[in-house]
């Protein structure tokens, strides 16, 4: 499974498989967790509330773009250099 699936349990309550799901899944696959939005739903609560919002893969690359380059600009200031430059 991708990380990021999103699969749909018995209960009707989502489930997003992170880095540690395993390799198959037993429920199906609604959607996908954008790249840039891992990190936002990895951090929410048990039980809290999280939204979806269709989008598209051009603007899903663009916020993982522009969240790279977020972060390149903290790197910086911080004296290190660009992780992202390769």
């Amino acid at each position: 499974m991708p990380p990021g699936s999103i699969q749909l349990t018995p209960s009707g309550l989502p489930l997003v498989l992170l880095p540690d799901a395993g390799p198959t899944g037993g429920y199906p696959v609604l959607a996908v967790v954008a790249t840039a939005d891992r990190g936002v739903v990895g951090q929410a609560r048990p039980g809290g509330l999280v939204r979806f919002r269709v989008t598209d893969l051009d603007a899903a690359r663009a916020a993982e773009r522009e969240r790279r380059h977020v972060l390149a600009a903290g790197a910086t200031r911080l004296g290190r250099p660009d992780p992202w430059d390769d």
